[in-house]
């Protein structure tokens, strides 16, 4: 790891890539955002730097995945969460907080329904379908669900 970091910084890539656990691009195919994210600027699967192409591998190929994204795609995680929140305004329920810290899960009949959250105007209750905590990698959210 500590080789590419250097090979990165060689070549002044800055890119972040974030991997998930599920398939990404199906995902977004399936929430019908796909289209629209790949033509976010620097969404490839390359290490690139602000002449072009700067490293291309093959790692896998996924042409046999029962899927329509035979392909693995990668972004800066701002850039990432910009199209997220932008997918996200479409909608008349969705409502982003910004800077609102996740303190503790609300249960109701043995499952979690919201959240507790300390915002800058005080602490709110978050009741919602899909509550989603963007608590970091030692999610203690993520831990309290037990996931």
């Amino acid at each position: 790891m500590g080789r590419w970091h250097a090979f990165r910084r060689a070549l002044g890539v800055r890119g972040l890539v974030i991997g998930t656990q599920v398939h990404g691009p199906e995902v977004r195919w399936q929430g019908a955002a796909l289209d629209g994210w790949l033509q976010v600027d620097g969404v490839d699967g390359h290490a690139t730097d602000r002449r072009g192409v700067a490293l291309a591998v093959t790692v896998a190929d996924f042409a046999h995945l029962p899927t329509r994204c035979k392909f693995i795609a990668m972004m800066p995680q701002w850039d990432f969460l910009d199209f997220l929140a932008g997918q996200g305004r479409r909608y008349p329920g969705f409502r982003l907080m910004m800077r609102a810290k996740a303190k503790r899960l609300v249960e109701s009949g043995g499952r979690v329904t919201g959240l507790l959250a300390e915002t800058e105007a005080g602490r709110v209750q978050i009741d919602a379908a899909l509550v989603v905590g963007a608590d970091g990698r030692h999610s203690t959210i993520r831990a309290a669900a037990g996931l």
